[in-house]
């Protein structure tokens, strides 16, 4: 199997920092922008990792790798690294949903 079988996307990423994250989330939820409604919606679980190789030879090349898993599925995201300016982070992403092979054990699954 092909680890990206997806061709690339742009992401584009509304980074903001706020002293009061109750005060913003009342004024979010009750506020339409151009057209657009936030409402609240279930809560999702989700656990990320990074990984590289020893030299940190990705993060040199201006990416990171990113394994996330909810519930049973994974999914594998190379991700450029960018910086926000004013706000707005545009990063380029190519991500593929990934499959664990049987028997295969994770470092972590070692440590338990």
């Amino acid at each position: 199997m092909a680890l990206f079988q997806q061709p690339a996307s742009v992401e584009i990423e509304w980074q903001f920092a706020v002293r009061d994250l109750d005060a913003f989330r009342r004024w979010l939820v009750g506020t339409e922008l151009d057209g657009w409604a936030v409402t609240p919606a279930a809560v999702v679980h989700l656990r990320d990792a990074y990984f590289d190789t020893s030299d940190w030879r990705l993060w040199r090349s201006g990416y990171a790798l990113r394994v996330r898993r909810t519930g049973v599925a994974i999914e594998a995201t190379m991700k450029a690294r960018a910086s926000g300016r004013r706000g707005v982070a545009v990063r380029r992403e190519i991500t593929s949903l990934a499959s664990r092979r049987a028997g295969a054990r994770s470092r972590r699954d070692e440590v338990r």
